[in-house]
């Protein structure tokens, strides 16, 4: 099998694998931080995004306490 083929199938894999795990992640309701700065990206450039573990501090604030905050969208 040739080196190009090989590349090719592993760039196929990482892509299956990534979408496995996103699926995975929402259905447990563990929100992702890299669609969250994406959507920043798209629909907030004006504002600074979350680090990640602020990201996760508010996931599991929304998650435990209720809900505490608003959503942006």
């Amino acid at each position: 099998m040739s080196t190009f083929k090989l590349a090719r199938m592993r760039c196929q894999l990482a892509g299956w694998l990534g979408e496995i795990r996103r699926a995975y992640l929402q259905m447990f309701g563990i929100p992702d931080y890299d669609r969250y700065l994406t959507h920043m990206a798209d629909h907030h450039p004006e504002l600074t995004p979350l680090t990640r573990r602020e990201f996760a501090a508010q996931a599991i604030d929304r998650r435990y306490n209720g809900g505490a905050g608003r959503r942006c969208c």
